[in-house]
């Protein structure tokens, strides 16, 4: 399992351990199978292919993360 966290500072993803899941925002993450979001501490939604994510206005494409 990977997992990114938003760093709002500069707009983008850092690449993050699970722990980081319980501070984080915005956050995605990624297994073998599938790549789910995560958002406000709220339970993860898969994120749907060929849709982007947006987040402070900043667009990312799910490739990125898969």
């Amino acid at each position: 399992m990977r997992v990114w966290s938003f760093n709002s500072n500069t707009c983008r993803f850092d690449r993050v351990g699970r722990a980081a899941l319980a501070e984080a925002d915005v956050a995605v993450i990624s297994d073998d199978t599938d790549v789910q979001v995560v958002r406000d501490h709220a339970p993860p939604t898969r994120w749907p292919s060929g849709e982007p994510l947006v987040v402070a206005g900043v667009e990312f494409d799910r490739e990125l993360f898969e």
